[in-house]
């Protein structure tokens, strides 16, 4: 049977069809999950997240951290819209080959050796994205995964609707003149989409000119001694590069930064780590404070403190998130209630929260901070120099930027 009996073979037209429609609904499924993806990389790194996101589940399985690394970007664009480009390369070719007329059948062998191309491509840096994520980054980012299995599928689907295409493959690799204009307006369509993004989540990233007098503020500002050990803590104990967070439970702006900082700190968990301390503008362990102030931040940071004592920084970090995302709601039954779901039993966390040690501790973490020059909350700082701003994503990240490279 010749090639040409072959494609108009009833049984295998209908199979080509199918093969092709299942590739187009899992290119549909890659295009969703880039366009959340996106999103979601836009709104965590311009601080426009008020929780984690749903994928954020542990320090390993961790969408957030891998969206702040330093790989979630190339050449400056987002990872995600790069897929999406390439998303929309696959799907011009693949909606002509649906869509072509049966009286045109000498185009179709070479766009489906077209399409198996782009394919293969496209999975080189799904490899690349793949062992970086789980090799040097260590995190598992679920989105990341169901991008790689939707890619790979692609590639298996276009090389089965391949079989029978009696053509070379090679003489496919660069497209026909006569698509160069679809792929053009299909990629200037899809790169349009962080602009979209920003303009719909009102991100606005900060001047060039403010970012570097915040750096060179902080670069030539004197250390001050800040006490490291003994605290609740992320990333690598040895690392050269110490990043101090004063933080208050009912402060809004300190649960906004809880999104950011430990998933920037977790994407260079080898390099830096972040030492968590209380600052809480409360009157009971904070003198500086007129009035009434957070009436429980005080509470809160006692019982914090006491289930990092008990349990350690995985129990402290999920202790945190519980009081962050029901800020608005505390109260001493509700602290106490967070506290012993992290597993301390009623009567040690009784004692603990009467425990003169613990308040005293507080206070001295507060007496720091105010001597270093925290003036409210978050206060950020690196290897003991003050960071303005720095819970803001773009700008701990350009910090922490700086070090790595100069090793300072």
């Amino acid at each position: 049977m010749s090639s040409k009996e072959n494609h108009q073979d009833p049984k295998v037209v209908a199979k080509a069809k199918s093969i092709l429609q299942l590739f187009l609904v899992f290119l549909l499924g890659g295009i969703g999950v880039s366009t959340y993806s996106l999103w979601h990389h836009v709104a965590i790194n311009s601080n426009a997240l008020t929780q984690g996101s749903f994928c954020n589940v542990s320090s390993y399985i961790n969408c957030d951290a891998v969206a702040l690394s330093r790989y979630s970007e190339f050449l400056g664009y987002p990872v995600a819209a790069w897929a999406l480009v390439f998303y929309g390369a696959l799907l011009c070719v693949g909606l002509t080959l649906f869509f072509l007329p049966k009286d045109e059948e000498d185009r179709r062998n070479p766009l489906r050796a077209h399409l198996l191309v782009l394919s293969v491509v496209g999975m080189l840096p799904t490899l690349a994205l793949a062992a970086l994520s789980f090799l040097s980054l260590k995190l598992v980012c679920l989105m990341c995964i169901a991008s790689y299995v939707i890619n790979t599928i692609l590639a298996i689907l276009a090389w089965r609707l391949n079989q029978s295409n009696s053509e070379t493959i090679t003489s496919h690799i660069i497209p026909p003149k006569s698509s160069w204009t679809m792929y053009f307006v299909t990629a200037a369509v899809f790169a349009t989409a962080p602009i979209v993004m920003n303009g719909l989540i009102g991100a606005k990233g900060m001047d060039s000119t403010t970012l570097k007098t915040l750096l060179y503020q902080h670069f030539t500002a004197k250390p001050a001694t800040l006490q490291t050990e003994g605290f609740p803590s992320l990333g690598n104990p040895d690392a050269k590069i110490t990043v101090v967070e004063y933080s208050d439970f009912q402060c809004p702006y300190c649960a906004k930064a809880a999104t950011v900082i430990p998933q920037i700190i977790l994407g260079n968990a080898q390099n830096v780590r972040l030492i968590s301390k209380q600052y809480p503008l409360d009157p009971t362990c904070n003198t500086g404070i007129p009035g009434r102030g957070h009436a429980q931040a005080c509470r809160a940071a006692k019982a914090a403190t006491c289930v990092f004592k008990f349990k350690g920084n995985e129990a402290y970090y999920s202790m945190e998130k519980r009081l962050f995302e029901n800020q608005a709601t505390l109260s001493s039954n509700s602290i106490r209630d967070f506290a012993l779901q992290e597993g301390l039993n009623p009567e040690e966390l009784d004692e603990c929260m009467k425990d003169q040690d613990v308040h005293n501790s507080i206070v001295k973490q507060v007496e720091e901070g105010s001597a270093a020059g925290v003036t409210g909350t978050p206060s950020i700082f690196i290897n003991g120099r003050k960071l303005e701003n720095g819970s803001s994503a773009e700008v701990l990240k350009a910090a922490l930027k700086r070090y790595l490279e100069s090793s300072l």
